[in-house]
């Protein structure tokens, strides 16, 4: 975890960076000064050997730096810090007025539950703006958490480019993300934002550099060379070319690597799209944006729609679209939230517990866990008087509150992993799984645990996917594979073999069958009853990564994270009813027998009505 303790030299390590970008200006003063359109680049993952009285002594010359315009720090930041260090580090910056902006890799948001929410605890910044009189910076986080080939542009960097376009126009752009472009699904909302611009696309290179050209310019920089030997580059825009210079850790040679004219760079034309005739198959009646990025699902409840942004805004309409209130929750929301009679109690990140007035958003109490909350919440009844609401932590408890007085009922640790599953419940039991793919079961009442089905995966965390029926609780195990335990003893009754590499399932109303979807788009329907694989379905599809399911009497509705949705009659016959739009799904509800609410992680809602 991020939070684990870390060698001390960490940090000292950090500074040796700032320290040659220090050394590299000492020795090209005389260009910079005649261009100051100009950024230095490392991949901070790794890291030459450190010297702390080296690094005390050059610390000041560091703070009269002043041909720099801007140092980027792209690269594993989680791999080389403790969150503490990284804390030194961002506050080093900013008490010194150091013009340095930090792009996080991969791996900062992948590769553990809370990553992603911690690091942006300590980078205040996951988008930047510079602009210069002829160039522009424009750095953003593009990872989707857990998917080390897919990226994305969130809405709030794509409106921030948005409100600088006309400032950008005619401009040079030196854009830095995490991921190159081809990894990027919207990349054409992004290039449609910078369009009548030249652009230069830079981003960390595993192995080797390479570029490429297409609408842009592309750039991939390595951190470490073919001696496995760190390195890192200038980036220079002088006499209109562009020039790629790479410089060693451990002595003083350079290697010239790339150099372009500009004026061979291509211009970025706004993308269109043919008009396209009315859908036969649907009719929109209501589309609101809210214009930021929403992950959790949709609340619904009669004529009422909820709606949570991951800035913490709460929104409430009804089936027509007229706003009844919108209330504001101080934290990052991206657990799902639950709806239970006239509460809607929800849970930041930063681990504070909201209940909230369903009726006119009015916050009625508030109360602070101590750690993260990485679980999504549930309601169940302890007893005719006494509703629980339960989740789980960071640090592997699980809690259970009184829904309407927030007094505590019990709080059990069980795991040294945190719980990211919403706790489902039956005949008093309540299960959960933590980020190893571990299955508990406890005692409602008191939190007692009944039993444990232990897996192990390190390298491959787990989602929020467990679902049950009256006898059997379906999991995941690490290997994608769907398996049902026992809901008395958690012992394994079936698995059936899948594999599949999207970690969620769904359950029928009727609990008849399981469905579960790969990122090739093949969908499976297994058995409850003995773990068969009853039929499956190919939706042809590439790179997806989630899925919502919401169905009707005699339809399955499935909205993807391309931003397709698809209809599945009885007799198996499939039918897209929306194109994509590479803007994942993330809420997909019924209204009523041909009316469905969908919103995208972009924070657009839509009521459609379906014709055909």
């Amino acid at each position: 975890m991020l939070n684990a303790a870390m060698s001390d030299n960490s940090f000292i390590k950090i500074f040796q960076i700032f320290i040659l970008f220090l050394l590299i200006g000492e020795v090209y003063t005389p260009i910079l000064c005649q261009n100051k359109k100009y950024a230095i680049i490392s991949e901070i993952a790794f890291f030459g050997k450190s010297d702390r009285n080296k690094i005390e002594l050059l610390t000041t010359l560091l703070k009269r730096e002043k041909n720099v315009n801007t140092i980027l720090l792209s690269g594993n930041v989680e791999s080389a810090n403790s969150l503490h260090e990284l804390r030194q580090l961002t506050s080093f910056i900013s008490e010194n007025n150091l013009n340095v902006k930090i792009i996080a890799g991969y791996n900062d948001y992948s590769n553990s539950i809370l990553s992603q929410y911690l690091v942006r605890q300590e980078i205040d910044e996951q988008t930047f703006v510079i602009n210069y009189e002829d160039v522009c910076l424009f750095g953003f986080n593009s990872v989707i958490p857990f998917e080390k080939d897919i990226g994305y542009v969130n809405i709030e960097s794509l409106v921030l480019l948005d409100e600088e376009s006309k400032a950008l126009k005619g401009k040079l752009i030196y854009s830095f993300s995490n991921l190159p472009l081809n990894k990027i699904i919207n990349r054409s909302q992004l290039l449609n934002r910078i369009k009548n611009n030249k652009m230069i696309y830079f981003y960390p290179e595993e192995n080797k550099f390479t570029v490429k050209i297409d609408q842009a310019l592309e750039i991939g920089l390595p951190g470490i060379d073919k001696n496995n030997k760190p390195v890192y580059h200038l980036i220079e825009n002088k006499n209109d070319s562009i020039f790629v210079i790479k410089k060693y850790f451990d002595n003083d040679n350079t290697e010239f690597l790339f150099a372009e004219s500009l004026n061979k760079l291509k211009v970025i034309t706004e993308q269109t799209t043919a008009s396209k005739k009315d859908n036969p198959t649907y009719k929109q009646i209501i589309r609101i944006n809210y214009n930021s990025t929403s992950t959790t699902k949709l609340n619904l409840a009669d004529n009422r729609i909820y709606i949570t942004i991951d800035n913490g805004l709460l929104y409430l309409i009804d089936f027509t679209g007229k706003e009844k209130f919108v209330s504001e929750i101080f934290g990052d929301v991206k657990s799902n939230p639950i709806l239970y009679r006239d509460l809607f109690l929800v849970a930041t990140v930063g681990g504070d517990l909201y209940s909230i007035n369903s009726n006119n958003g009015e916050v009625i109490q508030v109360a602070g866990i101590g750690e993260n909350i990485t679980s999504d919440l549930n309601v169940i009844d302890l007893d005719k008087t006494i509703k629980s609401v339960v989740f789980g932590t960071s640090k592997g408890r699980i809690l259970s509150y009184d829904a309407f007085t927030f007094e505590i009922l019990w709080d059990k640790k069980l795991s040294d992993k945190p719980i990211i599953s919403k706790a489902v419940y039956e005949n008093d039991k309540l299960i959960f799984i933590d980020a190893s793919y571990s299955v508990y079961c406890v005692n409602a009442k008191s939190g007692v645990l009944i039993w444990k089905y232990s897996q192990k995966s390190s390298d491959n965390p787990a989602y929020n996917f467990p679902i049950l029926n009256a006898s059997k609780v379906f999991t995941l195990s690490p290997e994608g594979n769907v398996i049902a335990l026992d809901l008395l003893q958690g012992k394994k009754v079936w698995s059936a073999d899948i594999k599949t590499d999207i970690k969620k399932l769904y359950i029928n109303k009727t609990k008849t069958h399981i469905f579960a979807l790969n990122s090739s788009g093949k969908l499976f329907a297994i058995s409850t009853k003995d773990g068969k694989i009853d039929f499956n379905i190919e939706l042809n599809k590439t790179n997806i990564f989630s899925f919502e399911i919401t169905e009707s009497d005699n339809d399955i509705f499935i909205g993807l994270s391309d931003g397709s949705l698809y209809r599945i009659s009885d007799n198996k016959n499939v039918k897209q009813i929306i194109e994509p739009t590479f803007s994942p799904i993330t809420g997909l509800a019924k209204i009523n027998q041909d009316q469905l609410v969908i919103k995208n992680i972009d924070g657009n809602l839509s009521i459609i009505k379906i014709t055909e």
